[in-house]
């Protein structure tokens, strides 16, 4: 009976389900995209980073270039490097520069190299580029580039590698000597360093202590540790998200709590008549309360269908620089589904209420 009457008008029906489709859809489309991005980022930073311990500053911030001369000098650790991040134009427009050590990169980063040697380009004069930054600017290794610095002008780099994987140092990485003597600013925004021969994460987190209160503001974390944080801001995003879109949410429930009502008074004498051949007050109450889940259930399951398109197109709209991979997470999604229908089911309790405590013959007689 709870069917037939959500059938019986089916234009208020869908506008119902609508408003709880469209707060669900939104709520779907931002868990997959969460869900894939940390799933990319998870498959990145264990593919990419090797470096076992780093060093970051608060809000992505940078701090004094003297710290990475303190982890060096620690015997627990056997490569250590400073990452710098700055601007420069390149063909008239703004690219963002990465400045490290270009003789250990490779030991803190696997980048791919494609092309070249990066130890072996580690000099003020050269450039290392991605595959797409190279493809853009029309070079190889070998060629020439014009940079531009805001503190010493345009200089002609030599392209010394190219490498495919971009994430972590973006498209263009000098080496320190070249940043030193390009830019005014020798902060470091990353410290990365590997651990020695035989020390494990324990003795080395002891070593590290010492300049942990000495710099109380910064972040000394293993990769681990790292992506993990990474993780957390990203969940910590996506709760706010959904407490917004929740709120839409509720103003759907809200009208679902209006349609029942309304379809309460409008079948005032049905209901009468029901209750007069011996329908209970209890099976009233459950008849009002299944047609609201039934609403509630096809709008649920119609805004995740339409959330999972949404996010779909997302991630492939995204570049694979920042989502490499779709990822559905399908208990979320269950979850969210299963949330709706019981909220569903708790809007229509006054609405049911008011049913089941009809007055038979007053019902019967309403016109």
């Amino acid at each position: 009976m709870a069917r037939e009457n959500a059938a019986r008008n089916n234009k208020r029906t869908a506008s119902t389900a609508a408003g709880l489709m469209i707060g669900l859809a939104l709520i779907a489309m931002a868990s997959v995209v969460a869900a894939s991005l940390k799933d990319s980022i998870r498959t990145e930073l264990g593919t990419t980073l090797t470096a076992d311990f780093l060093v970051t500053g608060p809000n992505q911030g940078d701090f004094s270039n003297r710290l990475a001369d303190d982890v060096a000098a620690l015997p627990e650790f056997d490569v250590v490097s400073a990452v710098r991040y700055g601007n420069v134009r390149i063909d008239g427009s703004q690219k963002g520069v990465v400045g490290t050590d270009l003789t250990v990169i490779t030991d803190m980063l696997e980048i791919d190299v494609l092309e070249g040697d990066p130890a072996s380009v580690a000099d003020p004069g050269s450039i290392l580029l991605s595959r797409e930054a190279a493809d853009d600017q029309l070079v190889g290794v070998g060629d020439p580039l014009m940079v531009e610095f805001a503190a010493t002008g345009s200089q002609i780099l030599t392209v010394g590698a190219i490498y495919d994987n971009p994430f972590l140092i973006e498209h263009y990485v000098i080496d320190l000597s070249g940043w030193e003597q390009n830019f005014d600013s020798q902060n470091d925004s990353v410290i990365s360093a590997k651990l020695a021969p035989g020390v494990d994460l324990t003795t080395a987190k002891a070593a590290l202590e010492p300049l942990e209160t000495q710099f109380p503001q910064l972040d000394f974390e293993t990769r681990n540790e790292f992506r993990d944080r990474f993780e957390g801001q990203l969940d910590s995003l996506l709760v706010i998200i959904n407490v917004f879109l929740g709120l839409a949410i509720l103003v759907a429930l809200l009208g679902i709590t209006n349609t029942m009502a309304l379809s309460v008074l409008e079948r005032t004498q049905e209901i009468g008549l029901m209750r007069a051949i011996g329908m209970t007050r209890r099976q009233t109450r459950s008849m009002i309360r299944a047609e609201a889940a039934v609403v509630s259930l096809f709008g649920a399951i119609l805004g995740v269908v339409v959330g999972l398109a949404f996010g779909w197109m997302a991630v492939i709209a995204i570049p694979d620089s920042i989502i490499s991979e779709l990822s559905i997470p399908i208990r979320t999604l269950a979850v969210y589904v299963v949330i709706a229908t019981i909220a569903g089911l708790v809007a229509a309790s006054l609405p049911a209420r008011r049913a089941s405590r009809l007055n038979v013959l007053d019902a019967i007689a309403q016109a």
